[in-house]
């Protein structure tokens, strides 16, 4: 999948290009790759069914890794998934828009 970022002079990316670190109650990605207020959706899928989690925000502890604004990274948080129930094998698949694209799929152990 591609994705044009937010303007027509970017060069398309793969999200399979998108670093993204999920755990549990947190996602750290790039902020380039955010909005100011970006819709963030969390699907958890296991043997039990399907869990939907919406409440993802913004948290003020952002980083740099280094001096360039490009390595700054923003960490959104949710309270939904720290409730969540995770067990050995279940696939996740986290959306961030306005792309519509699913960054990441990843195996929770």
């Amino acid at each position: 999948m591609h994705s044009k970022l937010f303007s027509p002079s970017v060069k398309a990316i793969s999200s399979d290009d998108i670093d993204i670190e999920f755990h549990k109650d947190e996602i750290t990605i790039l902020a380039i790759y955010l909005t100011s207020s970006p819709a963030v959706t969390m699907t958890i899928t296991d043997e039990s069914g399907v869990q939907t989690i919406t409440d993802w925000k913004l948290d003020s502890g952002g980083s740099h890794k280094s001096s360039n604004v490009a390595a700054f990274t923003a960490k959104l948080i949710s309270d939904q998934a720290k409730q969540a129930t995770y067990t050995n094998g279940t696939s996740i698949t986290i959306t961030i828009a306005p792309s519509p694209i699913a960054i990441k799929q990843k195996k929770y152990r």
